[in-house]
């Protein structure tokens, strides 16, 4: 793998995300989603990072571009509830349960 390795960067953009560097997330994502060969993981990992840093407009937008209006709307609402329990203290254990119990992507 080399530094500019998509597969790469996506999971740093993920793992920047979850770790509550939403700014760092999304500027590394929104390069990938800008690509000619963006891939739904990195549009919803994208969509997700817009979602913690409260943007939900922007996540909405790209969460539609694959998974359709009442998954998107379901997504925005799931992301709400993510900063509120990051807003606990909770960590991100509990924000990496529920989107792994989501399971809405399939590549």
């Amino acid at each position: 793998l080399g530094p500019v390795d998509p597969a790469l960067l996506n999971n740093l953009g993920l793992s920047l995300a979850l770790s509550g560097d939403t700014d760092g997330a999304i500027a590394i994502l929104e390069k990938l989603v800008r690509g000619p060969d963006a891939t739904a993981r990195q549009r919803q990992n994208l969509a997700l990072a817009y979602g913690l840093a409260a943007r939900d407009e922007d996540a909405a937008r790209l969460a539609r571009a694959d998974l359709g209006d009442d998954l998107a709307a379901n997504n925005v609402a799931i992301y709400g509830q993510l900063r509120a329990l990051r807003a606990t203290g909770a960590g991100t254990a509990p924000i990496l349960d529920a989107i792994v119990a989501e399971g809405t992507v399939k590549e």
